[in-house]
C-alpha cells in the first residue's frame, strides 16, 4: 500500500515532536534529581531550565560530603529509578506502537546516560576528566575508586538490558520495525522520496535555527557548595571568550557570615566585573571581548583580615561602611566551618 506525501509529512513531524517531548521529559527528571537533593539539604532552586540547554542552579544547600555526592549523581539516578518503576508496569500486549516506542526510546536514553559513568572514571585514571561534568564532580567529592564506579555503571546497564529483554520490550520494538524495513525494501516512488527528503531537511533546519536563536551557547558555567574554614580563601576559574559581544550573566551566592569579593579579570588584568557582598542573586549583561578571562572569588570570614584585604586592594570604603561590614561576621564567629553556595552562568 502506497503512503501519500501528506501522511509522510504528518508522520515525520509527529516523530520529531515525540522526540522533542522525550528530551524535555528526560531533562525534567535529570535536573529534577539535582533539584530534589538540593531541597533535601535546605537549598533553594534559583533557576530550572529544560530542553537542549537544561540546567538547574541552587543556593543555600548545606551539603554533607554524602549529600554533595548524591547531588552530583542524582541527575542519573532519578531517571533510572523512574525507568525501573515504569518497566514494572510495561504491557507488551498494548496495541498502540507509540506506547512501545516511548518505552524503547526512554530506556535507550537512560542506559546511554550511564555510559558517561563508565567512560569518565576510566579517563580519570590517565588524565584530568571534564571539569564541569557531574560524574567528574561525583568522583572528586565521593573519593570512590574510579574502577568501582565504572563497574557499577556497567552492571546497571546490563541489568536494564536484561530486564528489558525479559519483559519483551526489545522483541516488541523489533516486531514493529520489521514492517518498516519491508517498506524500505519495496521502495518509495520518486515523488514520495523527494517529499520525505525535503521534509526532513526543512524540519531539521527549523530545529537547528530555533536552537541557535533560542538556546545561546554557554561560555562559562559553574555551580558548587563548599565549606570555608580559613579566614581567607581564594578560588580561581578561567574561561575563554571567542566572540566579542554582550553576554547574559546569572550569578547566585549564599554565604551567610562571609564577605565574598567576586571579580572577573580580562587577559590584561583589568576588572570587567566586581561585586562585594554576603549573598545575592542577579541576572545582568556583560560586554566581553575575545580573550582569556578569570573569575576570582575571595571568601573572607574575619574582620581584621577584611580590613587588611581592603588596604591591599586599595578599596575606598568609608569607616562607617567598614564597621557595617564587620557586623556580618558576628553571625558565624564561633563556627568552625561556614557553608557557601555559588553558581554562575555566562551565555
Amino acid at each position: 500500500m502506497k503512503t501519500s506525501p501528506g501522511k509522510i509529512i504528518i508522520r515525520t513531524a509527529g516523530i520529531l515532536l515525540l522526540w522533542l517531548s522525550l528530551i524535555y521529559l528526560y531533562t525534567l527528571l535529570h535536573e529534577g534529581g539535582h533539584a530534589l537533593v538540593a531541597i533535601m539539604y535546605g537549598g533553594r532552586i534559583d533557576s530550572f531550565v529544560l530542553g537542549f540547554n537544561a540546567y538547574v542552579s541552587q543556593s543555600g544547600a548545606n551539603f554533607t560530603p554524602l549529600g554533595e555526592s548524591l547531588f552530583n549523581i542524582a541527575g542519573v539516578l532519578l531517571p533510572a529509578i523512574c525507568l525501573a518503576v515504569a518497566l514494572k508496569f510495561y504491557n507488551r500486549n498494548v496495541v498502540n506502537p507509540i506506547y512501545h516506542y516511548i518505552y524503547g526510546t526512554i530506556t535507550i536514553a537512560v542506559i546511554g546516560s550511564f555510559l558517561a559513568s563508565v567512560v569518565i572514571p576510566l579517563i580519570s585514571l590517565f588524565t584530568e576528566p571534564p571539569v564541569d561534568d557531574d560524574i567528574s564532580k561525583f568522583l572528586q567529592v565521593s573519593g570512590l575508586n574510579p574502577l568501582l564506579v565504572s563497574f557499577t555503571a556497567i552492571m546497571i546497564i546490563l541489568l536494564f538490558l536484561l530486564f528489558s529483554y525479559k519483559i519483551g520490550l526489545y522483541s516488541k520494538i523489533i516486531e514493529y520495525l520489521k514492517p518498516l524495513s519491508k517498506t524500505k525494501r519495496d521502495g518509495l516512488n520518486k515523488q514520495q522520496t523527494a517529499v520525505l527528503v525535503l521534509v526532513i531537511i526543512f524540519l531539521g533546519a527549523v530545529v537547528f535555527v530555533s536552537y541557535q536563536i533560542l538556546v545561546p551557547n554557554k561560555v562559562f558555567e559553574t555551580s558548587f557548595s563548599t565549606n570555608i574554614r580559613d579566614n581567607q580563601e581564594v578560588m580561581r576559574m578561567p574561561f575563554i571568550i571567542k566572540t566579542g559581544k554582550s553576554y547574559k550573566m546569572s550569578l547566585n551566592l549564599e554565604a551567610e557570615g562571609i564577605l565574598t569579593d567576586i571579580q572577573i579579570y580580562d587577559d590584561n588584568g583589568n576588572i570587567v566585573y566586581q561585586n562585594i557582598c554576603e549573598q545575592f542573586s542577579l541576572s545582568t549583561t556583560l560586554k566581553l571581548k575575545p580573550g582569556n578571562y578569570l573569575l576570582e572569588l575571595t571568601f573572607i570570614r574575619d574582620p581584621d583580615v577584611m580590613v587588611k584585604y581592603f588596604g591591599e586592594k586599595k578599596y575606598a570604603f568609608s569607616q562607617d561602611q567598614v564597621n557595617m561590614l564587620k557586623e556580618l561576621f558576628e553571625k558565624t564567629r564561633n563556627d568552625e566551618l561556614i557553608p557557601v553556595s555559588f553558581s554562575a552562568i555566562i551565555q
